[in-house]
């Protein structure tokens, strides 16, 4: 099934798909670029495979990404939600036991926000496979000017969104070294 260019439904589950891929492509590239940084974010132990392992979570992460924002279909859309519940399992665990999520090479907590964008992020990702929405990069060749406008919006998006998940739960928590607990 084609879907039809006026299906609100389907352009969103398209749009959250792509935010949720380019988060996930932007986290993985992050550890593949600096490993060592990634697996002390993460909490691995001190030894010769540590950042290895960090380095290959992060190419895991860019090539789950990547299915999302290029391949699409079942397939493309299905791995990207598969990736995302189980990083939102292994954050929400985290999370339960005062862990850093290690998602952007820094050592920041699992905040509400960041199991939000998870779950949302998947939940779209089965939506898009479900009506065959497109990818990103398919709508570009579609509607060259529309696509890229809604690619640079997308980036924009990805940063800001990498920011609040990274920096809102230690502004929290210096708001209540300050005031002291609620």
């Amino acid at each position: 099934m084609v879907p039809e260019a006026d299906d609100p439904l389907t352009a969103l589950t398209a749009v959250v798909t792509a935010f949720a891929a380019g988060l996930l492509v932007l986290a993985g590239a992050i550890k593949v670029r600096d490993p060592r940084a990634a697996a002390l974010a993460l909490g691995l132990r001190r030894g010769p495979g540590r950042p290895w392992l960090a380095g290959g979570l992060g190419i895991g992460e860019v090539l789950l990404g990547t299915a999302g924002l290029l391949v699409g279909g079942p397939f493309g859309f299905l791995a990207l939600a598969a990736g995302q519940v189980g990083l939102l399992g292994t954050a929400a665990s985290r999370r339960r036991h005062g862990r850093s999520c290690g998602c952007f090479g820094t050592a920041s907590r699992v905040g509400g926000a960041h199991l939000v964008v998870l779950a949302v992020g998947a939940l779209a990702a089965v939506g898009a496979a479900a009506r065959s929405a497109p990818t990103a990069f398919g709508l570009v060749v579609v509607d060259p000017w529309p696509g890229a406008l809604l690619l640079v919006l997308l980036g924009i998006g990805v940063a800001l969104m990498r920011v609040l998940m990274t920096s809102a739960v230690a502004l929290r928590d210096a708001v209540v070294l300050v005031e002291g607990p609620s």
